[in-house]
């Protein structure tokens, strides 16, 4: 139970997010298409605003990216830690392979 709060838990939430933050497009195509029109009309009468959102929207994505592989690594090593080492092997190699 203390693991999964301390390292699983948190780790799938960030895989969770992570995964809707990159998948939102395809996922809510009506806002996704406003979003991109009033993202068209920002970049032609406010530039910097609209920069500084895309520029936000990408700092929060890779901030995202890295927290879930150190926590993949983090559940990686207590697996492998705890005895479970063809698991811990299997979640560093299936990783990998999809990164």
């Amino acid at each position: 139970y203390t693991m999964y709060c301390l390292v699983i838990g948190p780790w799938k939430v960030v895989r969770a997010l992570g995964w809707v933050l990159n998948k939102w497009q395809r996922l809510f195509r009506p806002v996704s298409g406003l979003v991109y029109y009033l993202a068209d009309k920002a970049d032609k009468h406010m530039p910097t605003v609209h920069a500084v959102m895309i520029w936000a929207w990408n700092t929060v994505s890779l901030v995202l990216h890295f927290v879930s592989v150190l926590l993949t690594w983090g559940v990686a090593g207590v697996l492998y830690t705890h005895d479970h080492r063809a698991r811990a092997l299997a979640i560093v190699a299936l990783y990998g392979l999809s990164h």
